[in-house]
């Protein structure tokens, strides 16, 4: 009597992958059947490709799909981190304009969360497949992680899923990974993307042509003329097209200046309305018509304190010039900057330079007729007359110094100007002037004419107010050096442009915002001998000499109303120093072009016939196109880059180094499941107990 068989299941557990379809028959007959009959409409499952991974060309592109979005997330974390300037690449004629880099960013951004969507869903289903297959079962709430990533909305809809599978490891990864699917796209866009920025200060060496030293580039009667048609004027016609240009220029700036003291700014009372110079209205000018010039002032004489030391009113004012050669630099090709036009005009740069400025002093001095007996040519014994207009026009002073005249005559004035006697010290010559100025009138000083070696560098004018308003004469004197306790701060943009020096504050230090420091080299304020001629050349243009015939000029009458009569600034009107000043800046501005960034330029020649190129230090901001987060909230996106980038590494290595490429069939399909699921018994595998339990909890 033969011992019963034991049954297959009792040898060996059965695997639910393996079992015959429901209607009895195996895998093999179903094969066979469906081969002979094109009726049969049973699906085919090939139960043993399951079990065996294999490497094929879907495996190697799933491989080359996974480097790809690990490479470009990569990329993009870097260069989120590094916040790159793009310069010249993205704008109006780089390489790129600024929407195609857009659309670039965009389209990677996109290649990389599709892909990265991709290679996930992939790894989860190698995942879960392998333990299923180990396991002999499945999960159903594991196969719902698919539609969190691919449907995030099911996280809320179908929250039951969550509770169950979200707090394994798959289902936090894949959470997280829903997350960031679904803001890697914005993350990209705030922080990969070029966007139009102001990036910090940079140093820079940068570049600027030069005719030749300070000297030789105040021969502006040539400069002048480069702009002037050639009438055939050889002898005066530098002189000429000066004294047209300053006519316009210099007087222009002057009104400029006056309408800003008008009775409507009086009535609001501003700030700048105030008897402190450091917080008066600045002196501003024009520059080529198109750059708006603002001085610094240079050094801080209270006028008070002045006038109680000398016994009589002073008032002593000095400002800074900005470099009016820095905008030629900022546009010099050897620099590179990026212009505004370069970014369909919405771009902008400053520009903080270490370099030489010009220093304009003026000095005015209030004193009474017999002080100023002595530097009077007319109250001499031997004057000689000069009544006519032509004579004390154009041959004074010529007529008036015959060989052997000197202006030794000492003043009460001499201490407070630095007057010496000719034969101590040339340069420091007191001034002649041919007669009292009548009121309302301007009388300047043009003794020592034509200029030599040595001579004075301040230009002198004598006046008084009109209608009786003091008995006192004031006396000014202007000169012009230069300083290199200031640097040059230059913004351009498609709205304007802006010239302005920067100066120590009246503890010595810088601005707490100046980006570079200031030469600081010795002989600062050295006085230019070779200004005077400018000055002698401004105060004709502007008619102030015109009280040697009492010529009644209008601007000489203006003027001459600003006299102080108290010794403090007037609140409400500029003081004489502050006018001549807001006359003279057009002086080292307009007519004076390529003059050196250096105080001190080491060479032998004093011009040169072709410009040469001079090297200073300077600070520069220019706008221009780069990644990275404009808000610092913008920077918490980088989490989602980072764990994006950090995802993909590890799926990388799970495919290429566990794997090694070498896939089994993805059970989580939709399709594979459904097949798997329609072989399985009722009472068995996917839908046992299916009637009383929870179905995402069975196996």
């Amino acid at each position: 009597m033969t011992s019963p068989q034991p049954s297959p299941r009792e040898e060996h557990p059965e695997n639910p992958f393996l079992r015959p379809s429901q209607d009895g028959r195996s895998m093999r007959s179903l094969t066979a059947d469906s081969k002979n009959s094109s009726r049969s409409m049973l699906p085919l499952l090939y139960t043993q490709g399951l079990l065996e991974p294999r490497r094929n060309g879907y495996s190697i592109s799933l491989l080359m799909t996974s480097l790809y979005s690990t490479l470009c997330s990569a990329l993009f974390f870097i260069v989120a981190l590094v916040q790159p300037k793009y310069g010249h690449v993205v704008s109006a004629r780089g390489r790129f304009s600024p929407s195609s880099a857009a659309l670039l960013t965009a389209f990677i951004a996109k290649t990389v969360e599709l892909s990265f969507v991709m290679v996930f869903l992939a790894f989860l289903g190698q995942v879960l497949s392998r333990r299923a297959i180990q396991q002999k079962g499945l999960n159903l709430a594991s196969v719902e992680m698919r539609s969190w990533i691919l449907q995030p909305g099911r996280l809320f809809s179908q929250w039951h899923s969550v509770r169950v599978a979200g707090f394994s490891f798959l289902g936090v990864l894949s959470l997280v990974t829903a997350v960031l699917s679904l803001l890697y796209t914005t993350a990209a866009g705030a922080l990969v993307q070029p966007q139009l920025r102001l990036p910090p200060w940079e140093k820079q060496m940068m570049a600027g042509q030069v005719d030749g030293d300070f000297s030789s580039t105040l021969k502006a009667d040539k400069t002048c003329l480069t702009a002037w048609p050639d009438v055939g004027d050889d002898q005066w016609g530098g002189s000429t097209c000066l004294a047209m240009k300053w006519s316009s220029l210099c007087g222009r700036n002057f009104v400029k200046y006056m309408s800003a003291w008008d009775d409507a700014a009086a009535d609001s009372s501003p700030p700048w309305m105030s008897e402190d110079l450091l917080e008066r209205k600045r002196i501003s000018a024009s520059l080529d018509n198109n750059v708006t010039v603002t001085t610094a002032w240079l050094d801080h004489h209270d006028v008070a304190a002045e006038s109680e030391k000398a016994g009589r009113i002073i008032n002593n004012i000095t400002i800074a010039v900005p470099h009016r050669g820095i905008p030629a630099a900022a546009r010099n090709t050897k620099n590179d900057l990026l212009q505004p036009e370069d970014l369909h005009d919405g771009g902008s740069y400053s520009i903080h330079a270490s370099v030489a400025s010009f220093a304009i002093n003026a000095l005015c001095v209030n004193a009474k007729e017999e002080e100023l007996a002595p530097i009077i040519y007319k109250n001499w014994p031997n004057a000689i007359p000069m009544e006519e207009g032509s004579k004390s026009v154009n041959w004074w002073p010529i007529l008036g110094f015959p060989e052997g005249t000197n202006t030794n005559n000492k003043t009460v004035l001499d201490d407070i100007f630095g007057w010496k006697d000719e034969t101590e010290d040339h340069s420091r010559a007191r001034p002649i002037f041919l007669k009292y100025p009548k009121a309302g009138n301007t009388i300047a000083n043009h003794t020592q004419v034509p200029y030599e070696t040595g001579d004075r560098p301040e230009v002198y004018l004598l006046g008084k107010a009109p209608d009786n308003t003091t008995s006192d004469y004031f006396l000014c004197s202007m000169k012009a050096g230069i300083t290199t306790s200031c640097t040059t701060r230059y913004n351009a943009s498609s709205g304007g442009q802006d010239l302005e020096a920067v100066c120590d504050d009246e503890n010595g230090k810088h601005t707490e915002d100046a980006a570079i420091q200031p030469l600081r080299s010795d002989g600062d304020r050295a006085a230019l001998v070779g200004w005077r001629e400018l000055g002698f050349n401004l105060l004709n243009s502007l008619s102030l000499n015109n009280g040697v015939f009492d010529g009644d000029a209008s601007t000489a009458r203006i003027f001459t109303q600003l006299q102080l009569t108290e010794p403090k600034l007037n609140k409400t009107l500029p003081s004489p120093a502050e006018a001549l000043l807001s006359m003279t800046t057009c002086t080292v501005l307009d007519l004076t072009q390529n003059f050196p960034f250096q105080p001190f330029w080491d060479t032998t020649a004093g011009e040169f016939d072709q410009p040469q190129m001079q090297y200073f230090n300077a600070s520069v901001r220019v706008a221009q196109y780069m990644s990275g987060g404009e808000k610092d909230y913008q920077k918490a996106l980088l989490v989602v880059l980072a764990l994006t980038l950090l995802i993909n590494i590890f799926i990388l290595i799970y495919f290429a180094v566990l794997l090694r490429i070498r896939l089994v069939t993805d059970l989580c399909e939709p399709l594979v499941l459904f097949i798997l699921g329609y072989h399985s018994p009722p009472s068995e595998g996917f839908f046992r107990s299916a009637t009383h339990l929870n179905i995402l909890e069975v196996n």
